[in-house]
């Protein structure tokens, strides 16, 4: 399949399944490989904690593991959007079960919304 078949039997040709799989492994390993280097900074500080004081040792872990969370999540989000393609669910919203927009697509590769619920799950998920 090259094409992604988007609710109501729209296609796209500018849309190729192969780029979007490219782009979504591109960032996969990238996360992955940002995730190496965070655990190799924290083992460094773990390793030469004579040259801190404790607060500043508790804050770098805290540092660690807010920014090895943010790049679990996203990784997640990555394996959500590349099983949705596999399984023929990508561009499909998951709000509304409406089309994504294909610029939203281009832009967000890993979109599980619409622009519209998007900004209601913004809102919702941001009191």
């Amino acid at each position: 399949m090259d094409t992604i078949q988007l609710k109501g039997g729209v296609s796209t040709d500018s849309l190729k399944v192969s780029v979007l799989r490219e782009r979504l492994v591109k960032r996969r390993d990238e996360i992955v490989a940002n995730l190496c280097r965070i655990d190799d900074q924290r083992r460094a500080v773990a390793n030469h904690v004579e040259w801190m004081d404790e607060d500043t040792y508790s804050h770098r872990r805290e540092l660690f593991r807010l920014l090895s969370r943010s790049w679990h999540e996203e990784i997640y989000q990555v394996d959500q959007a590349l099983e949705r393609l596999l399984a023929g669910r990508y561009g499909i919203c998951l709000g509304c079960a409406g089309t994504i927009e294909i610029a939203r697509l281009e832009a967000f590769p890993e979109s599980e919304y619409c622009d519209p619920c998007h900004g209601v799950w913004e809102r919702i998920a941001r009191p």
